[in-house]
């Protein structure tokens, strides 16, 4: 049995004698792997050689039919993939209605190509597309799409074997549907991609557009430039910006130039959505390519020098005026490139760096026509080391200057060495004076706009730190730095500031005598030689209940709830005297010098009476009594 990936089966089966369908078992399937009964669909979703037995499981020797010659339990199946899919029609492969389209499939393994079959699915016509013919089998399957309403909506679907060949849903068109407009050359100027602006000064020239969509469409219409080349999602075009006389530039509204204006619009389907078209305006002058030069005006300095990281902003112009945002910068660190009249990078390492603006190439420099343009040469260094020293050594304290030196590598650009501090605007009540400066060292000095311990300042050398907030704090220099809580200009203890500049308290290891602590073992366990509130553990009457206790209240009042042991006061029985209590020996002898009511053991007349044998207990009408005898009798 031949059959491609994903085409489903369906397989019957009877028994001899008949009766005894329901139990036939199915086995060696695909999708589902088994079944039973007399009937079994399954599919086999790659492809192979396959068996399906009906019966009991297959035996290691193989089966033995019972009922003989003449009778087969078992099929087997060849399993093609379709391995490829193109199709073609008059337009590509775009589907039109009324063109005949072509579609053509290949097999895996080679040679089923003739078993392929195909089916077109339109949902019975139910967006008024029809196909003709519908059905076909072999390696090629033509097929005619018309519209049975006159709709200009298509919806149809066609298989090769379960591969989609076609999947065109003519849906109104995604609301996410967008494109840009690209402006890829003007030559000889631009040469770098960028946004196509709504209007462009040009010298006369040919002009090249890219045009991109973020979802699929059919095709692009271009008004003003002429196609070359286009898939689902991008197209591009060129055109030929030629100068007009001065007649038509005046009748233009343009003295000097005139509007040209390229318009592309995306076609989801068949028809054009022009609220999705992008359009750019040339002004196109009558001036030559080859006239116009481009000059770098700022900075100024040859060669300039900067530090690694340092941004620079540069100008160009043109001359003549008016083509500044045709200029392309070249050669830049971090961007390297830009386009128009200003551009803004940085060198982030030391070396030798060479910014070009005007087109990518310099033509005057290779003999061919083009523009002139302009460069400009940096040296960059990098700072190499960086050392501050204070009347405190390194430590920074507000009312004492602090000097910051460096290095550069290569040497010998120390005096080009910028100094910044940042304060955040005062925002934690730290100012400097100064705040800026230039050369191999700086000095400033740091103070208070408000009282405050608080202190938050940078500095940097270039773009190198020389002071970070992140450094570690240094306790000690009396300003409240992050992670301390607080700095008392000290390193002496239990003075409310610890010497690593914590706040001290019970719990912090550091014993305080002056601040009432007896012990700090820095633990919150309370029941070792140090209680959690810095007292010496002290036994039984210190108030911490510390097992074996059950109790501890700290008095001397063995009566109350808790007794001067650190027992629980249980009363009569627990071997405490308490009132009314006349005695309590603890124990369950009725008859010993305590009775077990607490009451003393006076003899006879006592409601008491020994006996060997018998205790007897009885409840008096007026209240509770206890009468027990107690033998000997006197």
């Amino acid at each position: 049995m031949i059959g491609y990936a994903g085409k489903l089966f369906l397989c019957h089966a009877k028994t001899i004698p008949s009766g005894y369908e329901p139990l036939i078992e199915w086995t060696g399937g695909g999708s589902p792997v088994s079944g039973h009964g007399a009937e079994f669909s399954t599919m086999y979703l790659s492809k192979g050689s396959y068996t399906v037995h009906a019966g009991p499981a297959p035996r290691p020797g193989g089966w033995e039919s019972p009922s003989g010659a003449g009778t087969r339990n078992t099929v087997k199946f060849k399993i093609y993939e379709v391995s490829s899919i193109s199709r073609e029609s008059s337009r590509g492969q775009i589907v039109w209605y009324g063109y005949p389209i072509t579609f053509r499939a290949t097999t895996d393994p080679p040679g089923y190509e003739g078993d392929v079959p195909w089916r077109v699915e339109t949902h019975d016509h139910a967006w008024g597309t029809a196909a003709d013919p519908e059905t076909g089998v072999g390696p090629i399957f033509t097929t005619t799409f018309r519209s049975l309403d006159g709709t200009d909506r298509l919806w149809a679907q066609v298989y090769a074997g379960a591969a989609a060949a076609l999947d065109e849903q003519d849906e109104p068109p995604d609301p996410r549907l967008g494109m840009t407009l690209y402006l890829e050359s003007v030559a000889p100027f631009v040469k770098i991609s960028r946004a196509a602006p709504q209007t462009l000064r040009v010298p006369r020239a040919d002009v090249t557009l890219f045009a991109q969509t973020n979802i699929p469409v059919d095709h692009f219409i271009w008004a003003g430039a002429e196609e070359i080349s286009h898939d689902r999602t991008s197209s591009t075009a060129r055109a030929v910006l030629a100068d007009v006389g001065p007649d038509q530039r005046v009748q233009a509204g343009e003295p000097d130039a005139r509007p040209y204006t390229v318009k592309v619009t995306p076609v989801p389907r068949f028809q054009p959505l022009e609220e999705k078209s992008r359009s750019v305006t040339f002004l196109v002058t009558h001036n030559d390519p080859r006239d116009v030069s481009v000059i770098i005006t700022d900075p100024t300095e040859a060669p300039m020098i900067g530090h690694a990281g340092r941004t620079f902003l540069c100008d160009a112009r043109t001359s003549p005026p008016g083509y500044e945002d045709l200029i392309e910068w070249t050669g830049g660190g971090h961007p390297s490139s830009g386009t128009g009249p200003q551009f803004s990078t940085a060198y982030l390492s030391k070396g030798n760096y060479t910014l070009k603006a005007g087109p990518e190439t310099d033509p005057a420099e290779t003999g061919s026509d083009g523009p002139s343009g302009s460069q400009i040469e940096f040296r960059i260094y990098d700072i190499a080391s960086i050392a501050r020293q204070s009347p405190f050594g390194q430590t920074v304290s507000y009312g004492f200057p602090i000097t910051f030196t460096a290095t550069t590598d290569p040497s010998g650009f120390e005096q080009y060495i910028p100094w910044r501090v940042d304060t955040m605007d005062h925002m934690w009540g730290t100012a400097a004076d100064p705040e800026e400066g230039t050369g191999p060292s700086f000095t400033t000095t740091f103070f208070r706009l408000y009282d405050t311990t608080l202190f938050w300042a940078q500095v940097y050398a270039g773009e190198e730190k020389a002071l970070a907030q992140s450094d570690p704090p240094i306790c000690g220099n009396g300003i409240v730095e992050p992670g301390e809580q607080c700095d008392d200009h000290n390193n002496v203890p239990c003075d409310g500031c610890s010497p690593t500049c914590k706040n001290e308290s019970c719990g912090d290891g550091i014993l305080c005598p002056n601040q009432g602590e007896q012990c700090d073992d820095g633990n919150t366990n309370d029941c070792d030689s140090c209680h959690n509130n810095c007292t010496a553990n002290t036994g039984c009457g210190d108030l911490h209940v510390c097992a074996p206790e059950q109790c501890d209240d700290g008095n001397t009042n063995d009566c109350d709830p808790c007794h001067n042991n650190c027992t629980a006061n249980t009363g009569c029985g627990d071997l405490h005297v308490c009132a009314p209590e006349q005695c309590d020996d603890g124990n369950s002898n009725d008859c010993d010098p305590c009775h077990n009511d607490c009451t003393t053991n006076t003899g006879c007349g006592d409601l008491q009476r020994r006996s060997s044998a018998t205790r007897l207990v009885r409840t008096a009408a007026r209240g509770r009594a206890r009468a027990v005898v107690c033998a000997p009798l006197g």
